[in-house]
């Protein structure tokens, strides 16, 4: 027979901290530079792309209407 162990409980009761990524979900409405095999990969598995500027967000379906990050649009020209 297979038991279950009980859930963990630390000491003081309260629960571990978990570091999450900031996620610009579109407050500031912003379009970022990224590396296209990231942007397409995010893009299919719905999750958070980091841009150039070092901000995560998720990726818009047509990101010609918003306005460009100045600090990706830096970055990306003194790439090339």
């Amino acid at each position: 027979m297979t038991e279950i162990a009980p859930d963990v409980v630390r000491p003081d009761g309260d629960r571990p901290e978990v570091d999450r990524p900031d996620v610009d979900d579109g407050d500031d409405d912003l379009a970022h530079y990224a590396r296209n095999d990231e942007l397409s990969a995010a893009r299919k598995q719905g999750r958070a792309v980091k841009a150039l500027c070092g901000t995560l967000f998720h990726p818009h379906a047509d990101p010609s209407r918003l306005p460009v990050c100045v600090v990706c649009k830096d970055l990306a020209a003194s790439y090339r």
